[in-house]
């Protein structure tokens, strides 16, 4: 099986997709690892083919300040969230996306595995099915979905502990909506409009709440048996396989 291995170009949203890489290839896969050529030593290191983004991709996070400077002047919260997001990562879709396109041409990958974060697939995932590989993402942080007592995730919150606190918590995580999640969802509309792809969600549920419907169901198509087969080894024990409309735990993985 042909593997692409695409990772947001910092380590700790890399590491954990080359943990997996490693062990594909000692399973026998054919794998190819794809992110900013400064981190080339990192996947040629596990015995990896590696392809760097296209020059526009092609960003060095060690240097995240000098790329945006607002980054030195606004303190951490809300629009410093926001910021990230947009610039670091969803800023990053399209020309990610062409470098994808592109290495597809030459290595024809039965499967590609990215970060949680590598908002490149995200336009593969919203083409049809067909043409395309299978894609799987791994997260690289704590899970992202609703907290039960209403806060905002990424907030720093402590867990509430009254009903009024839960009640303060929906206002924040409003808030959070209004400020961080859906401008953020709107830019990444933008993005896909540009290149005549609708999202299929609104921008407000970005990163809020558990992963829609639509792209769920494309990652539950995209998973072969045999990609399975390979992965379930691979995937920590807080990890999630979703496989053919079913989740379920994963076994042990050394990284």
């Amino acid at each position: 099986m042909k593997v692409l291995l695409v990772s947001s170009p910092a380590m700790g949203h890399l590491n954990p997709v080359l943990g997996v890489g490693r062990i594909l290839i000692s399973d026998g896969h054919d794998v190819m690892g794809m992110t900013s050529n400064y981190l080339r030593s990192r996947v040629e290191n596990i015995g990896a083919k590696f392809r760097g983004f296209l020059p526009a991709a092609d960003v060095d996070y060690r240097n995240l300040g000098e790329m945006f400077p607002e980054f030195k002047v606004i303190p951490p919260g809300p629009e410093w969230l926001r910021l990230g997001l947009e610039q670091a990562f969803v800023g990053q879709m399209l020309p990610q996306y062409e470098s994808i396109k592109a290495a597809l041409q030459q290595f024809p990958a039965d499967l590609i595995i990215g970060d949680h974060l590598m908002t490149g697939v995200l336009p593969l995932l919203l083409e049809p099915r067909a043409p395309r590989p299978g894609v799987v993402l791994l997260g690289t942080t704590y899970l992202i979905i609703r907290r039960d007592d209403g806060a905002p995730n990424d907030a720093g919150i402590p867990p509430a502990i009254s009903n009024t606190q839960r009640d303060e918590y929906k206002a924040i995580f409003q808030a959070y909506q209004k400020s961080v999640f859906g401008p953020v969802g709107d830019c990444l509309n933008g993005y896909l409009a540009q290149i005549d792809i609708e999202s299929p969600a609104d921008g407000a549920n970005l990163r809020a709440a558990p992963p829609r419907a639509p792209l769920v169901g494309s990652l539950c198509r995209s998973a072969s048996n045999r990609a399975q087969s390979s992965l379930d080894p691979c995937l920590g024990a807080r990890s999630r396989w979703v496989s053919q409309g079913r989740a379920g735990h994963a076994g042990n993985a050394d990284e």
